[in-house]
């Protein structure tokens, strides 16, 4: 009797579970495969973020949910505001008009943004919609004024920008793409209407270029993540590019070096990160060194 009472309550409990689950996939399940959205926007896995936590945590301003209560950021968050005004003050409308508008766009979204991110803290959609509206229209704002600055102007704001720049790029401190461009059209294109986001965009890239060389901005895609995602776009081969395997293991570049290999930039390649080796003819030599 008593294992026969046990065996209806481990059924019992096996049925709530089981709804419970049940309940969570259909939730967050639809989220993600109605919208057709996954996750780009999260914290990095410990074992990376160990080894250089300056490479993930943004110095200067946080964008998105992810930093938003970091103490290093909260003096510069007071000022996204002023980024904000300036930003509407360009446009022949009101206030309240334009952020009503970007609101609207924000709400309409809301699924496709709560998808782009793994959450760390929950964050009801009021919290998001500001979040969002603020971030976007800080970093148009932003991107804008880089763009007029004279080279006074520019140098006396040298750090600033460098550190602001740096933080746009960071993998834990985004905002969807595609919502910066709904924002950019409810602004940016109100008065530039031959503007173009990527183009605005490659403005702050360029500017931390981190191969000092052309950044081509020509082919990348119009469902792109986030700026992050932009920048490693910028330095994907083009698709016209094939790998050869080799039959043979290429010793490392530290060890061709030790070994008296010469290495020289290539000013012509096929694409920003491309490589190209020319073997000695003696190649018997070639790997008697390596």
């Amino acid at each position: 009797m008593e294992n026969h009472d046990l065996e209806l309550g481990d059924i019992s409990i096996i049925q709530e579970s089981f709804q419970s689950l049940l309940d969570r996939v259909r939730n967050e399940g639809n989220i993600n495969n109605a919208h057709q959205f996954t996750p780009s926007i999260y914290m990095a896995p410990g074992v990376l973020r160990d080894l250089s936590p300056s490479s993930f945590n943004p110095r200067v301003v946080s964008i998105g949910p992810l930093h938003r209560h970091d103490e290093n950021v909260q003096e510069f968050e007071k000022q996204k505001a002023t980024y904000l005004i300036k930003l509407m003050s360009r446009i022949n409308s009101s206030l309240e008009e334009i952020l009503k508008l970007c609101m609207h766009k924000v709400y309409a979204s809301m699924n496709e943004i709560k998808a782009c991110y793994v959450w760390t803290t929950p964050h009801d959609d009021a919290e998001i919609a500001e979040m969002m509206v603020m971030d976007a229209c800080f970093i148009l704002e932003f991107i804008n004024q880089i763009s007029e600055l004279d080279e006074k102007s520019y140098s006396g704001k040298l750090l600033l920008h460098q550190n602001v720049t740096r933080d746009l790029v960071l993998l834990e401190n985004q905002i969807p793409f595609f919502f910066l461009d709904e924002i950019f059209q409810c602004t940016i294109l109100k008065f530039d209407p031959n503007a173009s986001l990527t183009s605005l965009i490659y403005r702050v890239l360029t500017f931390i270029n981190p191969f000092e060389a052309f950044i081509d901005i020509s082919n990348i895609s119009s469902n792109t993540h986030h700026i992050l995602s932009l920048l490693h776009e910028c330095y994907t081969p083009p698709d016209y590019i094939t790998s050869h395997p080799s039959s043979s293991t290429i010793p490392s570049a530290v060890d061709l070096d030790r070994a008296g290999v010469n290495f020289k930039p290539n000013q012509r390649p096929t694409w920003l990160m491309g490589m190209e080796v020319k073997l000695s003819t003696f190649i018997c030599f070639f790997w008697v060194l390596a």
